[in-house]
C-alpha cells in the first residue's frame, strides 16, 4: 500500500513537472481572436485595398508571460472560397506579405494584457488569375512561443472579407 501510494505521489509530481520543459502550452494561458477587415494597405503609395487581420493575444494568467509571437516568416494569411475551408485559393506562404508587429515588443505580457499582430495582404495578390470578386474566408496563421510557452503555430478563424478587382 505504502510502495503504491508513494509511486502515485511520485507520477503526479513528474506530471506536474514536466519532464523536458517547465513551458507553458500556449492555448492554456492565452487567449487568441483574429478579425479582417478590407482597408488601403498602409505599406504601399496610393490606394491599395489590402486585407488587414489583427490577431490579438491575451495573457489568462495570473502571473507575466515571456514568449515570441507573430514573427512574419512564420505568420501570415490563408484565405479560402468557403467557410468549409479546404485548400486555400491564396496563401501568403506562397508570397510573402506585409507584416506589422503592433505591440509585438517588447514582452513580457502582464496578466490581463493584450497584443495585437496585424497582417496585410493586398486584395490584388488574392484575387490574381481567374479568381472572383467575392466574399472569402481568412484564416491567420500565428506562430507563438519562446520563454515562457512552448513554440506553437496556430491557425485562427479570422472572418470574411468581400473583394473586388
Amino acid at each position: 500500500m505504502r510502495f503504491t501510494r508513494a509511486l502515485g505521489v511520485a507520477a503526479a509530481i513528474i506530471s506536474l513537472a514536466g519532464c523536458d520543459s517547465d513551458r507553458l502550452t500556449s492555448p492554456n494561458v492565452l487567449s487568441y481572436s483574429a478579425t479582417s477587415r478590407v482597408v488601403p494597405n498602409p505599406y504601399v503609395n496610393g490606394p491599395v485595398p489590402a486585407i488587414e487581420t489583427v490577431v490579438t493575444i491575451r495573457n489568462e494568467t495570473s502571473v507575466t508571460l515571456s514568449f515570441v509571437a507573430g514573427n512574419c516568416g512564420v505568420s501570415g494569411l490563408k484565405v479560402y472560397a468557403s467557410a468549409a475551408r479546404g485548400t486555400p485559393v491564396w496563401s501568403s506562404f506562397d508570397k510573402p506579405i506585409e507584416c506589422s508587429l503592433v505591440g509585438y515588443a517588447p514582452t513580457p505580457l502582464a496578466p490581463g494584457e493584450s497584443r495585437d499582430v496585424v497582417l496585410y495582404a493586398n486584395v490584388g495578390d488574392v484575387l490574381s488569375g481567374d479568381k472572383p470578386a467575392g466574399t472569402y474566408q481568412v484564416d491567420a496563421v500565428v506562430s507563438i512561443g519562446g520563454g515562457d510557452i512552448e513554440p506553437d503555430i496556430l491557425e485562427l478563424p479570422a472572418g470574411s472579407v468581400t473583394l473586388n478587382k
